[in-house]
């Protein structure tokens, strides 16, 4: 995700667009959102294990 936003923030056509307005920040979901008083518009959430084929 990091590399991604990176990418995306050197993009001729979003770049500028990207940088005023993502972030990506790596923490507790719910640690952070309610010691910072955020708001956020997307949450991801990696699974920790990989979805099995039953």
């Amino acid at each position: 995700m990091a590399d991604g936003l990176r990418r995306a923030k050197t993009d001729a056509d979003i770049g500028q667009w990207a940088g005023q307005r993502m972030r990506l920040i790596y923490a507790n979901n719910i640690d952070i959102l309610a010691q910072q008083n955020l708001q956020a518009d997307l949450v991801y959430l990696d699974p920790m294990y990989p979805h099995r084929k039953k």
